[in-house]
This record gives C-alpha cells, sequence and structure tokens, in this order.
C-alpha cells in the first residue's frame, strides 16, 4: 500500500512514443509523492491526463472508502504501462482511414530508421499503393511513345526515362492523394477514432477508456471525466489548503491566432460543431458536451455548441487537443465569432470602464484567458448573435511550448514543481541517461547541437531542422537553464530508436524506455533537495524584487520633459484618474497615489542602502517584467 506523505507538481514534454517514459515516471513518483497539479504538452499531455485521473482514483480509494474497481488509481496506471510495453500496442492506436494507410505505412517505416536502400524501397512501394493507375499510364504512354518512333529500340531507349517519369508523376499523384486524405479528416491521417469493425480502440476511445477506469467511474453512459472532477476530489486529512485539489493544465497550439493557449479554457466564445466533434472523439464525450453546452446556434444547416464552462469540461478532449501530431493525427477544429465583421465599438465592450464586470479579482488563468481572447465577443454581447462564425484550427502543443516549465510556477513554491525532459543523445550526448544537477552550477550551459560536417545534404537538413528546433523551444530551453529551475529538471537521454516517430518499437527497446522513466523517478525522489531549492527561489525573488523597486522608483521621479508631464500629472492625482478609459473609482485614485508614494519612498531608501540583496545571488539574474502569458 502506498503512503506518501509529500506534494509535488508534474510537467512533462512532448514527444510522441518518447512518452512512454512517463507512466513509470510518475510510478515512481506516487511512491512518495502525491500529485497536486499536472501539466504538459503532446504526448506529455495524455499522461498528464492519465497521471491526474489516476490521482483522482487514488484519493477516492483512500478518502472515499470506495471499493476499487478495475483499473482505478496508480495500479491501473501501472496496467496501462504494461500494456504501452507490449510490441505493436500502440502502433494499433493509429489507424488511419483507408486510403491513408499507405502514407501512414511509409511514415513509420521511415520513423524506424533503415537504410538508404530500405527507404527507397519503401518509397517505390508506397507510391505502387497510392498511385498505380498513375504510374502504370505514364509508364505505358512513354514506352508506346518510344515504339512507335523506333519499334524494340525506341522502347528500351525510353525504358529509364518513362521509369523516372513514372516514379514522378506517381510521387505527385501520391502526394495529392495523401493531402487530399489529410485535408478530408482534419488535416491529419489518424482522427483518433476507430473505422467500422475496428478490432480494437483508437487512440482517442483508448484514451477516454482509460481516463475513466483511472479515475474509478463505470457508469453506463460513459460520461467523460471532467476539470471539475479533479478540482473537488476528496481532500486527504492533511492537506494544504488550495482552490483546487488536482489541477490539470494542457497546452494547446491555436494556429488561427498564431499562438499557444492552456486549457481548460478560463473563458472564450469558442463552439465546437458537433458532427464533427462525432468524427473526433467518442460519443459519450460528445453527448456530454452537447448536454452541457450554456449555448447553441444553427448556421448553414449545422448545430454548434459553446463549450461547456471549464468545470463540465472533458479532460480527454483537452489531452486530445494538445496531441495533434502534424499530418500524423488530426487537427480539432472550434469555432469564434467572426469579430472582424463587428464594430469597434461592439469588439471591445470593455473599453469603458463603466460598461466592465466588476469587481471581483479574476484569477491568474483567467486574466492569461482574457488576454488570449482579447478580440472575442462574449457570446451574450449585444449583436453577437448576428455575427457569422468562423473556424480556428488547434493542433499540439508542442509546435508552441513543447516543454511548459512555466506551468503552475511560484515565486515561493509550496512544494516542488518537477519537470521531466528528454534529450535525444545523438545530437546531445549524455554520460548519464538519467541527470538531475547535483550542485548549484550545473545544467547553467547551452545545449550544442553539431549541425555541420555530414556532407552537404545533412548539413542543410541539419541547419533547417535547427531553425525549427529552435523556433519551438527556445523559451522553454531558457527558462529550463535558469536558477531555480534547472534542479527540477530531470533529463532522461534517448537513443535514436526510442521514441519520437517510432511507433513500432521491438520489446527490448520499449522495455529501455520504460525503465528509464522508473529510474527518473527514483533520481528526483533521491537527490532533489527542496530546501536548497527554495533557498534559490528566495535569493531569486530577493533580488528580482528590489531591482524593479528601484526601476519603478526612478521612472515615478518625474517626466523627462514637457510632452510627458500630463501623464505624470495624471498619475499622482487623486481626481483626474476618475476620468477616460480604464479609469479609477475615487477609492481607487486615492489608495493608488498612497501606495505609489510608499513605493517611490522605499525605492529611494533600498538604492541608497549599503546593503545590496543582489550581490552574490543566482546567476544569471532574473528579471520581473510585464510580458504576455498563456
Amino acid at each position: 500500500m502506498r503512503a506518501p506523505t509529500k506534494y509535488c507538481d508534474l510537467v512533462m514534454k512532448g514527444g510522441i512514443t518518447s512518452g512512454l517514459v512517463y507512466p513509470s515516471a510518475v510510478l515512481e513518483l506516487a511512491t512518495a509523492y502525491r500529485f497536486k497539479n499536472i501539466g504538459g504538452t503532446s504526448a506529455g499531455a495524455i499522461a498528464a491526463a492519465m497521471a491526474a485521473a489516476a490521482a483522482l482514483g487514488e484519493r477516492r480509494l483512500v478518502n472515499d472508502g470506495q471499493a476499487g474497481l478495475p483499473g482505478m488509481g496508480m495500479d491501473g496506471l501501472a496496467a496501462i504501462a504494461a500494456d504501452l510495453g507490449r510490441p505493436g500496442f500502440i502502433y494499433g492506436l493509429f489507424q488511419p482511414t483507408p486510403v491513408a494507410r499507405a502514407a501512414y505505412r511509409l511514415i513509420v517505416r521511415l520513423a524506424a530508421g533503415p537504410s538508404v536502400v530500405a527507404r527507397f524501397a519503401e518509397g517505390v512501394l508506397a507510391l505502387l499503393r497510392l498511385a498505380p493507375v498513375t504510374m502504370l499510364f505514364t509508364l505505358l504512354l512513354l514506352l508506346g511513345t518510344g515504339w512507335l518512333a523506333a519499334g524494340v529500340r525506341g522502347t528500351l531507349a525510353a525504358l529509364l526515362p518513362a521509369l523516372v517519369c513514372a516514379l514522378a508523376a506517381g510521387a505527385w499523384r501520391a502526394l495529392w492523394v495523401t493531402a487530399h486524405a489529410a485535408g478530408d479528416n482534419f488535416m491529419g491521417l489518424c482522427s483518433g477514432l476507430g473505422g467500422r469493425g475496428a478490432a480494437r480502440p483508437a487512440l482517442t476511445e483508448w484514451m477516454h477508456d482509460g481516463i475513466r477506469a483511472l479515475a474509478g467511474l463505470d457508469d453506463a453512459e460513459g460520461r467523460p471525466v471532467t476539470f471539475g472532477d479533479l478540482w473537488q476530489a476528496p481532500a486527504y486529512a492533511d492537506e494544504p489548503e488550495s482552490a483546487r485539489r488536482i489541477d490539470l493544465a494542457i497546452i494547446t497550439t491555436n494556429i488561427s491566432h498564431a499562438e499557444p493557449r492552456t486549457l481548460p479554457f478560463a473563458k472564450g466564445g469558442f463552439f465546437f460543431r458537433e458532427d464533427e466533434f462525432r468524427r473526433l472523439f467518442p460519443a459519450a464525450v460528445v453527448d456530454w458536451m452537447v448536454a452541457h453546452s450554456p449555448k447553441q446556434r444553427d448556421e448553414d444547416g449545422h448545430a454548434y455548441h459553446h463549450l461547456p464552462e471549464a468545470a463540465r469540461m472533458p479532460i480527454v478532449v483537452a489531452a486530445r487537443m494538445s496531441l495533434s501530431f502534424p499530418l500524423l493525427i488530426s487537427a480539432i477544429p472550434l469555432h469564434e465569432l467572426d469579430v472582424d465583421k463587428a464594430g469597434a465599438a461592439a469588439a471591445h465592450p470593455a473599453a469603458d470602464a463603466a460598461a466592465a464586470e466588476a469587481r471581483e479579482r479574476p484569477r491568474f488563468a483567467e486574466s492569461v484567458d482574457a488576454l488570449a481572447a482579447a478580440d472575442q465577443i462574449e457570446c451574450e454581447a449585444d449583436g453577437a448573435a448576428t455575427l457569422p462564425l468562423r473556424r480556428c484550427w488547434f493542433t499540439d502543443g508542442g509546435v508552441s511550448s513543447n516543454f511548459p516549465i512555466h506551468l503552475f510556477d511560484a515565486p515561493l513554491p509550496r512544494w516542488p514543481t518537477f519537470a521531466i525532459d528528454l534529450v535525444y543523445s545523438s545530437k546531445q550526448p549524455m554520460p548519464d541517461p538519467i541527470f538531475l544537477p547535483t550542485h548549484n552550477n550545473a545544467a547553467m550551459r547551452p545545449r550544442y547541437r553539431e549541425i555541420t560536417g555530414k556532407g552537404p545534404i545533412s548539413d542543410l537538413s541539419g541547419f533547417f531542422f535547427g531553425i525549427i528546433g529552435t523556433m519551438q523551444n527556445w523559451r522553454d530551453l531558457l527558462q529550463g537553464r535558469a536558477p531555480g529551475h534547472r534542479d527540477r529538471i530531470v533529463r532522461i537521454a534517448l537513443d535514436a530508436d526510442e521514441g519520437g516517430m517510432n511507433l513500432d518499437m521491438p520489446e527490448a527497446v520499449l522495455g529501455s524506455i520504460a525503465g528509464k522513466g522508473r529510474a527518473a523517478g527514483a533520481r528526483l525522489i533521491a537527490d532533489f533537495d527542496f530546501d536548497n531549492h527554495f533557498w534559490i527561489r528566495y535569493r531569486n525573488v530577493a533580488s528580482a524584487a528590489e531591482r524593479f523597486t528601484i526601476t519603478f522608483g526612478d521612472a515615478l521621479a518625474g517626466p523627462l520633459n514637457a510632452d510627458n508631464a500630463r501623464a505624470f500629472e495624471r498619475l499622482w492625482s487623486r481626481d483626474l484618474p476618475t476620468a477616460g478609459p480604464y479609469r479609477f473609482s475615487k477609492a481607487q485614485a486615492d489608495e493608488a497615489v498612497t501606495r505609489l508614494e510608499r513605493i517611490r519612498n522605499e525605492a529611494a531608501s533600498w538604492k541608497d542602502a549599503a546593503v545590496d540583496l543582489t550581490e552574490g545571488a543566482p546567476k544569471p539574474l532574473p528579471q520581473l517584467r510585464v510580458v504576455p502569458t498563456f
């Protein structure tokens, strides 16, 4: 019987099948920790949803005295980990549409890293499956032309050019067929659901069934586990107070808005189209969402339902929205009001403070979500019903934030937020496949990736993918090297044949990946020093707060010139701030001036103080800034 006494958060990186490390790491951590907040991206989002459901199941077993159900809690997660370790199991979860099977087979074969000859052979076989008529027609046409021109000699002369042209024509046709198949299937080869007569559940069906079993749900209707179920989970007897018993945060990417988003949405005017979701999610999940949608509208013969409020949102939908690996798995379409067709006043109803909702302080997540949805009109706003809907495409969270270690971060943590990073050792050699910093100066240096020196084609490919990787990961990598972050990240080195796009790995490789996950969990339990971590975070905050306050105080000293005088006059007035946009109430204006005076005096005192709290602080020094979050 597990008897953990400590609490932790956990954030997991994306990586398709590399996510096999996570269940065994979670199980190892569960021997010493109870999970409070869990987050992830892509494959890490699936692991996060499963781990959160298992944590909910554990609480129900321990606190409610509920009789154990098959597959419930951490024992159920162990069974899932065992299934994932069986050869062919992961491969069977990805079930392409019939017309996409040849392209899917080619992707799987190429991901296994075959020889150049094998790659060419696989490519030719794929073309024969995808475009046999086009290739045969092109071949016969050119050979026939050679025959008409010079008989047998002409046919022989045309043979090689005919084969090359047939392959080229077949490649073009195969590309067109694959693009058409993906376009008809929401930009992916696999929807996540199985086709008619499928012998086993596909990815999304397996996720839904597994999450329900882990959480201890066995109702006949098959209702999904929701975020509210996690938030309102039974409390442990000695559990510290928190707004949510278990929190789950998942990153997706809205490519229509070109930005990452955190699920569940705290607010926002997104709708789902019922017929589209029935092609992407199990019927029980869609039925639940339709039944709990606060608003419906019909347009062009289709039923659009407003997303359920966050507490009623199924976590399987959030996980699936994060795992939509481009081309391999279908993206998720949602719909929003077309605000570009609204007038300026309607598009920005909050510009007038008199119309603002007040006065309850918003949760941080709501503030973040409001920023991301700044141009959306609330569904209940005047005139909203007359606006048409437009589609927004949500794809893999790893496109924009593949390692969201910022999730659940706090200036001074009450418990550790662990993070698991996946590093391919062929690109970044590591002496130990499991690495956790053992001293405060470890893991400071940037990672190095060799770009050139392997031949013209490999060099160009390495340069191109290096650009893509930098665009995708620079923010996460920088934060991961910062003090107070690097010491809580355990890095797992994976070989080229472990994880990634390798969907059909042999048993020995699967076992190796799972073993690394267990070792990573054990390393965190044995070697992570929370006392040292807490002190580093405090030194960071003390240094950053001091420098920010001094800089803020300097800015309050006075205007640079007459052009800025009006702005400063308003800043220090108890009357002017009560007029115009974003205006204060009289009480707010009075309080603001009082606080500014305190800050200015404190900043002056700190600036002239003999003791500098930044001296000796961890490097690089952190910065307090007002920046967009997601």
